[in-house]
């Protein structure tokens, strides 16, 4: 990673916590990042979704000798290639969506009303899609 997309992420973060702190002063609800949400309702958070699944099965993996097998993360894999391609996630077995200033987890439709409501224009070249938000709406 070059120099300048550490600083521009940097950057990135900085504008969100101070967007974070405006939105909390008048008290509108916003998105501060990308989660994933396992089937047992543990959360895990990333600047992206792939580093919460990255971050996710570590911690399955280190948690106390808890992997889950193969088979396991070629499931995971699967769905987080569906929930891409658009085809609809398998929500039983795993969630992509954000975390909240309010702490709360919200799948992509729902962040997107969010950020709407709270009049925040996407980051990414092409603005907002189809009505859901994607992480890179977000810095």
């Amino acid at each position: 990673m070059e120099i300048t997309q550490l600083l521009f992420a940097g950057f990135g973060y900085m504008l969100l916590l101070f967007l974070f702190v405006l939105e909390t002063r008048r008290n509108r609800e916003i998105v501060i990042c990308a989660a994933v949400r396992l089937p047992d309702g543990r959360i895990f958070v990333g600047h992206r979704h792939q580093h919460a699944l990255a971050t996710a099965r570590e911690v399955v993996e280190w948690n106390c000798g808890e992997d889950p097998g193969p088979h396991h993360w070629r499931k995971l894999r699967e769905a987080w290639f569906s929930a891409q391609a658009g085809a609809g996630e398998d929500e039983a077995f795993m969630a992509q969506g954000f975390i909240t200033s309010r702490n709360r987890f919200v799948g992509r439709v729902e962040a997107y009303e969010l950020q709407q409501d709270a009049g925040i224009q996407s980051k990414a070249r092409d603005g907002y899609r189809n009505g859901r938000l994607f992480s890179e709406d977000l810095y």
